[in-house]
């Protein structure tokens, strides 16, 4: 099975061969019910989204997935094209523009070409739907982080501790 994944937010990855994965899986049971939970909590997101798309405004969505990445970066800057923001809500452009048009009329967040700033958190949770505490205490009673973990990455992605393989 190939997977094809598109990064939209820079930041750290840590990668490693999927036999060395099952491998630790076998080996770890702790790490095993970890990712377990990690893969059910994707699952969940992915429902919630499905619903979310059809019950709930543009600028509602919006809001909620600004709020969910800026709560997984270290920052407050999202480095995206109103296009790619539409292509990953499943809009159009026109209606992302208008809602961050509104967002910023609200003080909100700044926009400028390429790019959104979050300057008012709360007029964003204001606005988002209810999907995103949702989705924020769904993971969380998973034992899940929904903020970044930069203790766990070193040195060009890998774990700490971690040596680079020859």
């Amino acid at each position: 099975l190939a997977w094809s994944v598109r990064v939209h937010v820079a930041g750290d990855v840590m990668a490693m061969p999927a036999d060395r994965l099952r491998q630790a899986m076998d080996d770890d049971s702790e790490l095993r019910e970890l990712l377990l939970r990690v893969i059910y909590d994707a699952q969940c997101q992915s429902a919630l989204y499905a619903a979310c798309n059809a019950e709930h405004e543009v600028i509602q969505r919006l809001s909620k997935w600004i709020l969910l990445l800026i709560d997984r970066i270290d920052g407050s800057t999202l480095t995206l094209t109103q296009h790619e923001i539409a292509v990953l809500l499943g809009t159009e452009r026109t209606s992302v523009n208008t809602a961050l048009q509104s967002l910023k009329d609200r003080g909100g967040i700044e926009i400028s070409r390429a790019s959104l700033t979050l300057q008012d958190r709360s007029v964003l949770e204001r606005m988002a739907c209810e999907c995103y505490l949702s989705q924020r205490s769904w993971t969380q009673s998973l034992g899940l982080p929904v903020e970044p973990v930069r203790e766990a990455i070193g040195p060009a992605g890998r774990a700490k501790g971690e040596a680079q393989a020859d």
